[in-house]
């Protein structure tokens, strides 16, 4: 999207939204309430609550274990509950936050407008100036706060295309302003301001061969058949190689190198 935008000269801010301990720290009596409004029964909702109450936690060291500490907050971790609770408190809040927003960022369609993109609590807020993503980040911030999260400036960032505007406009949450950078790690892809994806290949290509280096018993043992050794590459490593090359218009250049480190593991793999 930013390169695609970029080549049209169309300015693009986003900004990679983090929450402080987010799992742990909803309040629990505002997450029942989604689960009823989305249609999902009064008993299942009371079942839920009911697992969620009087809960407590010990912690345990070489010198012993801790008194029982109540723990009136949050999800709990490890239950498959936990993740979809916790999706219905932040597609609310980002709800709120965007209901109102306009950020001037199309899709492939005219009539789609991207607003933001969500993963858990990985939060990235889009728009085509800085006062448009302010307000969406100020309305963020209010909105989690309601249900307990609180965002966290120190760890939040802003990538923009044009930075010259956010050293008038900052963006800020709380009064604090928000780190300006040039390139962050989104869900494994690197993103980049500008137009090249030579990093983000360097990246993938970096953690391929890691995970090539773990796997090295396997995929260079010459009693294991060719085959095998095949599925396991195709498996394991192509899939973290390739992973978010499909995002971006490859250049020559970066096609060659993808294929170069491709060449390099298959030659090892069928030697």
């Amino acid at each position: 999207m930013i390169m695609l935008r970029n080549k049209y000269g169309q300015s693009t801010y986003v900004a990679f939204l983090d929450f402080a301990c987010a799992f742990d720290s909803l309040c629990r009596e505002r997450i029942y309430d989604l689960p009823r409004a989305d249609g999902v029964s009064g008993k299942t909702v009371r079942l839920i609550k009911d697992t969620n109450s009087n809960t407590t936690a010990t912690v345990r060291a070489r010198a012993g274990t801790s008194r029982k500490i109540l723990a009136d907050a949050g999800v709990r971790q490890g239950s498959v509950l936990g993740p979809m609770l916790f999706n219905y408190v932040i597609d609310e809040v980002m709800r709120r936050a965007t209901q109102d927003y306009v950020s001037n960022i199309l899709l492939y369609s005219a009539e789609e407008e991207l607003t933001r993109l969500e993963c858990a609590d990985d939060i990235a807020l889009v728009a085509d100036n800085p006062r448009k993503l302010q307000k969406a980040v100020t309305a963020a911030s209010d909105n989690s706060a309601s249900f307990g999260l609180l965002l966290k400036p120190t760890k939040s960032k802003v990538l923009a295309t044009k930075p010259s505007k956010l050293m008038r406009f900052p963006i800020r949450i709380d009064g604090e302003e928000l780190e300006n950078i040039i390139s962050f790690c989104y869900l494994g892809p690197l993103i980049t301001a500008g137009t090249s994806c030579v990093e983000d290949i360097s990246q993938q290509t970096a953690k391929a061969s890691i995970a090539f280096s773990m796997m090295q018993k396997c995929l260079w043992n010459t009693k294991i058949k060719n085959n095998t050794k095949l599925r396991v590459y195709w498996t394991a490593i192509r899939p973290m190689l390739m992973y978010g090359s499909s995002k971006c218009s490859l250049t020559k250049a970066a096609e060659g190198a993808l294929d170069a480190a491709e060449r390099k593991f298959l030659r090892h793999v069928l030697e």
